[in-house]
């Protein structure tokens, strides 16, 4: 299995704010569909049944900056993790944004520094967008 290389990069003041182009630059990506983030994601219909990664409460996603995510597609994705027997109907899946406080204290990363590695709760999944999986150096 190929695993995926990742570096951690000390940015300077204003990297947000400048565009995709520049911030690929300043971090020497081959492009900058090399950019990727790490969002935190609830599933507010989660039941409470023993976290497990099928079925947890969180997923912290990781994908380009130049795609979006598609949450018709997540969400099936995520109910396919089960065996079909024991899928939960699509209205137990609705993945939305974490809150600020709960990305804090899942991830323990300020705000735009979540990263997939390190994170203070292990146990979350971490989803790796298909795209991501297939750059090329």
């Amino acid at each position: 299995a190929r695993g995926l290389a990742f570096r951690f990069c000390r940015t300077r003041p204003g990297y947000y704010a400048r565009p995709l182009a520049a911030r690929a630059a300043e971090l020497l990506t081959p492009s900058v569909h090399h950019l990727c983030k790490s969002v935190l994601l609830k599933n507010t219909a989660w039941d409470g049944e023993p976290d497990r990664p099928e079925n947890a409460e969180f997923y912290l996603v990781i994908v380009q900056y130049t795609q979006h995510i598609d949450n018709d597609r997540l969400r099936s994705a995520v109910r396919n993790l089960l065996p079909e027997p024991e899928r939960k109907p699509l209205s137990k899946y609705n993945l939305r944004l974490a809150t600020q406080d709960e990305s804090d204290a899942i991830c323990g990363f300020p705000h735009n520094g979540v990263a997939p590695v390190g994170l203070r709760e292990p146990s979350v999944p971490l989803l790796i967008c298909r795209a991501v999986t297939e750059l090329q150096s």
